[in-house]
Parts: C-alpha cells; structure tokens; sequence
C-alpha cells in the first residue's frame, strides 16, 4: 500500500496541476483511504478473534477447577474480588450452573480479555492499527488538500467549449 508521502507532489507543484491531475489524485486517494480502512476492520477483526479465542480456552466455563488453572497459569488474574465472584458462582460438583453462572462468566470474561490486553496479548494488532489510523489521517489530510485545490483551481467552473465537446458527441 503505497503511502501519501510517496506520490504527494511538492506544495509549489500543487499550483501547477491541471484539473485532471487533481481529480485522478483524489479518486488515488479515495482508493488508498477504502484499502486502509479495510485493513483495519481486518486487523480490528483479527485481534478480537485472538482475544475472543483466549478467553474461551481459558474459561470455557466457570468451575473451580478451571479458574485454579487460569490462576496458575496467569498469576496476575485473580483478584480475591474474581476469586470471590468464582468461589459464588462455580457450577455446582464441575457439572451443574448455579444462580449466576452465567453471567459470573461472562464478568471473568469480559475482565480476563482486559487482562490480557493489558499484558500486550494483542500488541503487534494494536501498533498495526496504530499504524493503519495514522496512515488513514494522513491521507484524509491529503484528500482535504486535494478537495481545496480542486475548489480553487482557476479551471473549475469555466464551460468548455462546442468545438471540443462535438468530438464526444460523435
């Protein structure tokens, strides 16, 4: 993907673009701005299923005996208000849900993804979205400076002449 620093002509060149040259510029822009947006709802997607599946591998349900293993393998997880809310909410001998289970998971969920961003589970996705945001304001930036031109540009708004417009009429 090319960025709008490497096609982006000089600001003294800026005054010397035809009309044509602006408007194939901006429809340029237009095109990079759709693929940039596009790849970050893909990045945006991707780093969700990563979480998404995370958080159902380590709490597929809520029994003691998972939440000992979460525990063991993230230290820094339990909290004794977590612990608590597992202790409560566990389903009854590993088999049967209790009042709340349910949404006692879907807390611990919800808090473990959290968690897991927080240690930077999904910090390549995040630089990369960073990344992709940037560029897409840069660009957008671009695009605004086109637009202006275009509405400036002494061409704009003129009529063109019959003899050139026969030829298309042909």
């Amino acid at each position: 993907m090319s960025t709008p620093q490497e096609a982006a002509p000089a600001p003294d060149e800026l005054a010397h673009l035809s009309l044509g040259e602006i408007q194939a510029r901006q429809a340029e822009l237009l095109a990079l701005i759709t693929q940039t947006t596009s790849a970050i709802a893909r990045v945006q997607n991707h780093r969700a299923g990563l979480l998404a599946r995370a958080e159902q591998a380590e709490l597929p349900a809520l029994t003691m005996k998972v939440y000992r293993r979460l525990a063991l393998q993230h230290p820094k997880f339990p909290t004794a208000a977590r612990t608590a809310l597992a202790m409560k909410h566990a389903k009854l001998w590993g088999i049967f849900n209790r009042a709340g289970t349910l949404a006692a998971l879907a807390i611990l969920r919800k808090e473990y993804r959290g968690y897991m961003e927080s240690v930077g589970f999904v910090e390549t996705e995040d630089r990369e979205l960073l990344q992709l945001q940037d560029q897409l304001a840069r660009l957008r930036e671009e695009l605004f400076k086109f637009e202006q031109l275009e509405l400036l540009h002494p061409q704009r708004g003129q009529a063109t002449p019959l003899e050139e417009l026969a030829p298309l009429a042909a």
